[in-house]
């Protein structure tokens, strides 16, 4: 990636807890992993490196393929906007680039519980920021 430290971090890049352990179980070396991995890192600067990446939409997320080692590995990444993350909530490795229904199902319900608590936090900044603005009137007798 020419001139990365001219680019500005838009995002942060988290993984959930069940991507991680998904991650650990992928059946590829070490080595790959570690591709992988550093290839996501770059998700730091999405949007200004969005052409460098091979991605398309699926079920809410993003989703990336990569063929290595005879095999798909597809991770699916949920792009939060409101907290500028971008969330890695599931990887997959496939002997062929096809999606079983329960496979699809989990990345719905990783997307929705993420869309939730967006807007919890929203409803919670919300709440502080009117507070903020109201403030407290102290009464004098």
């Amino acid at each position: 990636m020419p001139n990365q430290d001219l680019k500005q971090v838009n995002y942060r890049v988290s993984v959930t807890k069940r991507a991680r352990k998904q991650g650990e179980k992928l059946k590829v070396s070490n080595r790959t992993k570690l591709e992988i991995i550093k290839e996501l890192k770059q998700l730091k600067y999405w949007s200004v490196n969005e052409e460098d990446f091979e991605y398309e939409s699926a079920f809410g997320a993003i989703e990336f393929k990569f063929d290595v080692e005879g095999k798909w590995v597809r991770v699916f990444v949920f792009q939060d906007d409101y907290r500028k993350t971008m969330w890695v909530i599931k990887v997959l490795d496939k002997k062929q680039n096809d999606l079983k229904k329960y496979d699809q199902i989990g990345i719905e319900t990783a997307v929705s519980a993420l869309k939730r608590e967006v807007l919890a936090q929203k409803k919670i900044d919300n709440k502080e920021s009117s507070k903020k603005k109201t403030g407290l009137n102290i009464v004098k007798k």
